[in-house]
């Protein structure tokens, strides 16, 4: 007769747990490969990207860049200066030339004028008067400024109104320039 195994239906589960439990360890071994691959490649991108910033803030940091930097922000600040008073220059020359008082020959004659010292604020011109506000750093650029306003031809009457100090030692004096302009010929 043959023997009856009642137990080998539990001996077949237990090879097939080993052959599961080895599919499940080469998944994970593999998981845990892919997950230490890319932490290693992302940690030398990582420093590698914090060894080019310190190489850029180095070079940022050299005294020639600093310097060409301070350069670059005062040529900045000049142009937009310059930008301003073109500006205000353009919307100026603008409603002169609406007014038919004045022409190129005026403006000229009034740029050359003035002297390298003084800067202008404000110009108005109200009918055939010519108001000119402006900041200088001494008496003498603004009687200078008259004087040449008064050889011009194209000006009846050059007058200043007046010239005020600052309030603290080491301003500008601030002065206003009244004048009449000749009827255009």
């Amino acid at each position: 007769m043959n023997d009856l195994n009642f137990f080998s239906i539990y001996q077949g589960n237990i090879k097939v747990r080993k052959d599961d439990n080895l599919y499940i360890y080469i998944v994970a071994a593999v998981v845990a490969a892919i997950i230490i691959l890319t932490s290693g490649f992302y940690a030398v991108k990582l420093f590698s990207i914090r060894n080019s910033i310190s190489n850029y803030t180095n070079e940022l940091n050299s005294d020639i860049i600093q310097t060409k930097l301070k350069e670059a922000a005062t040529i900045n600040d000049k142009l937009s200066i310059l930008n301003e008073y073109e500006g205000s220059l353009s919307s100026v020359i603008k409603s002169m030339k609406d007014t038919n008082l004045v022409d190129d020959k005026l403006l000229i004659g009034i740029s050359g004028a003035v002297p390298s010292d003084i800067s202008f604020s404000e110009w108005k011109m109200d009918g055939y008067d010519l108001t000119m506000k402006g900041i200088t750093k001494s008496r003498s650029a603004v009687a200078e400024l008259e004087h040449n306003l008064r050889i011009l031809p194209e000006f009846k009457l050059v007058h200043v109104d007046e010239i005020k100090l600052g309030n603290t030692v080491g301003d500008d004096f601030t002065f206003k320039i009244t004048s009449i302009v000749k009827e255009v010929e």
